[in-house]
C-alpha cells in the first residue's frame, strides 16, 4: 500500500521522517528507563541494559542503528522550517542514545558500518562532520552516564570481552558453541535442515543468533540460497536506484537508505532479524524508490514520444 501511495519525493521523505521519529521515541523511552527505572509499561530493563519500547535490548539497538543514518540525512538536509529542522537534530540525538543504552556491540558495529557507507556514497561535508561530532559527543556522554547509574554500557562490555571477564566471555563462547552446533547439523542435513518453524532452537536448547546460519539450519542450503538471492536483489535494486538518479538531493536520500540497509545486514550476523518488522523498513523504502524511479522513466518516455509526435506533425504540415 505504501509503495502505491508514496508517489513524490516529498511524500517519501515525510514517511522517512515519521519512521526515524518513532525510533527516537524509543530512544527517549530508554533514557527514561535509565533515569527512573522500569517506568515503561510492557517492557523492562534487562541485565542493566535498556529496552525502551522494544522487547529486548538488542531490538532497541537494531532499530536505532537502522534508523540513524536516514535521521542524519534528514537533519543535514533541513528544509522543513527552523523549528522542525531543530527537532530533526533532537531525533538524531535520541536515536544514538537508543544505540548506546541498548549496550549492543553489534548495534555499535552496525552504526559504524552504515555511517561509513553513507559517507562513501554521499561524500563528506562540513555539515556531516558536525553531525558526526555531535553523535560522538552524545555517545561519550551516555557511556559515562550509564556508569554513574550502574547500568551496563557498551564500553564496559567491550572492556570485559577484551579482558576475558567471565560474564562477558560466557556470552561470546555460547554464541560460538551454538554456531558450531548449527553448522554441524547443516553439514549432516544439507538439503532440508531441521525444518521451518523450529525457531532456530538447537538440541542443546540454545537459539542460533545469526540470520544466515539460522536459515540454513531451518531450511537447508536451498533456503539459505533463497535468502542470499532475496537480500542481494533488494541491495542491487537500491544500488541501481542510486546510480541512475539524476537529482543530487534525491541521491543522498537513497545513500542514506542504502546505509540503513547495510546496518540491517550487519545486525543479521548476530540476530535473526528477518521476522522483525523494523528490519524491513529499509527494504520498504528501496521498493518505494524503485517504484518512484520507474514512474519517472515512464513519464519521461511518454513526454519524449509526445514531443516526437508533435515535431513530426509540425514537419508534415509545414510548407
Amino acid at each position: 500500500m505504501g509503495i502505491v501511495l508514496l508517489r513524490t519525493f516529498d511524500q517519501i521523505r515525510i514517511a522517512a521522517t515519521l519512521w526515524t521519529t518513532s525510533a527516537a521515541i524509543c530512544g527517549a523511552a530508554a533514557l527514561a528507563q535509565l533515569f527512573f527505572g522500569d517506568v515503561i509499561p510492557g517492557t523492562q530493563i534487562m541485565w542493566g541494559r535498556m529496552t525502551g519500547f522494544a522487547g529486548h535490548p538488542n531490538e532497541l539497538g537494531a532499530l536505532a542503528a537502522i534508523a540513524l543514518v536516514p535521521a542524519i540525512d534528514n537533519a543535514v538536509r533541513g528544509g522543513f522550517g527552523r523549528i522542525v529542522d531543530t527537532m530533526m537534530w533532537v531525533v538524531v540525538a535520541f536515536i544514538i542514545i537508543g544505540v548506546m543504552l541498548s549496550s549492543s556491540i553489534t548495534a555499535l558495529l552496525a552504526t559504524l558500518g552504515s555511517v561509513f557507507v553513507y559517507t562513501y556514497l554521499a561524500k563528506l561535508s562540513l555539515k556531516r562532520i558536525i553531525a558526526y561530532s555531535f553523535i560522538i559527543l552524545i555517545a561519550f556522554y551516555i557511556n559515562s552516564t550509564q556508569n554513574e547509574f550502574e547500568a551496563r554500557s557498551i564500553g564496559e562490555r567491550l572492556t570485559g570481552i577484551t579482558q576475558d571477564e567471565g560474564r562477558y566471555m560466557a556470552s561470546v563462547n555460547s554464541r560460538l558453541i551454538t554456531y558450531s552446533e548449527a553448522l554441524d547439523y547443516v553439514m549432516e542435513h544439507p538439503l532440508v535442515g531441521a525444518g521451518a518453524g523450529t525457531g532456530s532452537i538447537l538440541e542443546s536448547g540454545y537459539r542460533v543468533h545469526n540470520l544466515w546460519l539460522a536459515t540454513a539450519y531451518e531450511a537447508g542450503i536451498l533456503g539459505f540460497l533463497g535468502l542470499v538471492i532475496m537480500l542481494y536483489s533488494y541491495g542491487s535494486l537500491g544500488v541501481l536506484a542510486f546510480r541512475t538518479t539524476s537529482h543530487f538531493s534525491y541521491g543522498r536520500f537513497i545513500a542514506g537508505i542504502l546505509a540503513s540497509y547495510t546496518a540491517f545486514l550487519i545486525f543479521s550476523f548476530s540476530s535473526t532479524v528477518l521476522y522483525s518488522r523494523f528490519a524491513w523498513v529499509p527494504v520498504f523504502f528501496i521498493m518505494v524508490i524503485a517504484n518512484h524511479n520507474h514512474r519517472i522513466r515512464i513519464q519521461q518516455r511518454t513526454n519524449f514520444r509526445a514531443a516526437s509526435a508533435s515535431r513530426a506533425t509540425i514537419q508534415r504540415t509545414s510548407p
